[in-house]
């Protein structure tokens, strides 16, 4: 009896393929549905998670049947026939397989580029609460000693007046 489920985050306890005669399959309907299911996986990029179960397997679920069924009645035909169909869904779902692969290598190169962020964050927030005080106010004081000496500079060059000039 072929019965199918997967649980993922309790969404689902439904097989998704259900067959038309338990223990004996002539047909095999799909209970499923063909919505995408969609997550967020960064800043502003989202990413379809699943594929359409009916359009992968109902196709080698039913070449499967036949082959079953050629293989009862003893029609090498069939048998041949069935095989091919096997084989072509089978590619199907190979293609399947390496989109998945596909999908998941791009999640996991997000997920090291999210930890790389989140380490670089981590970093600069260190930095910053984990300043010497003591070290920050000599750098702040420095600083404004070299600006009030500018300053002074600056006032006794432009304290120069008209009569300057005059005499």
């Amino acid at each position: 009896e072929l019965v199918l489920a997967v649980e993922e985050f309790g969404e689902t306890q439904t097989a998704p393929f259900v067959p038309d005669v338990p223990g004996q399959a002539t047909a095999v309907a799909y209970t499923g549905d063909a919505g995408a299911v969609v997550r967020d996986i960064g800043d502003g990029e989202v990413m379809p998670v699943n594929l359409d179960g009916n359009a992968i397997f109902s196709p080698m679920l039913q070449s499967l049947i036949a082959f079953r069924d050629a293989l009862n009645t003893n029609d090498l035909n069939a048998v041949s026939a069935a095989s091919g169909q096997m084989a072509t869904n089978l590619d199907t779902v190979l293609q399947a397989r390496g989109e998945i692969g596909a999908r998941t290598r791009r999640l996991d190169l997000q997920d090291a580029r999210l930890g790389d962020v989140t380490l670089q964050l981590q970093t600069s927030l260190s930095n910053v609460e984990d300043a010497d005080i003591t070290q920050e106010a000599v750098d702040l004081q420095t600083r404004q000693d070299a600006l009030e000496a500018a300053l002074a500079v600056t006032g006794r060059s432009l304290n120069t007046s008209l009569l300057n000039f005059l005499n």
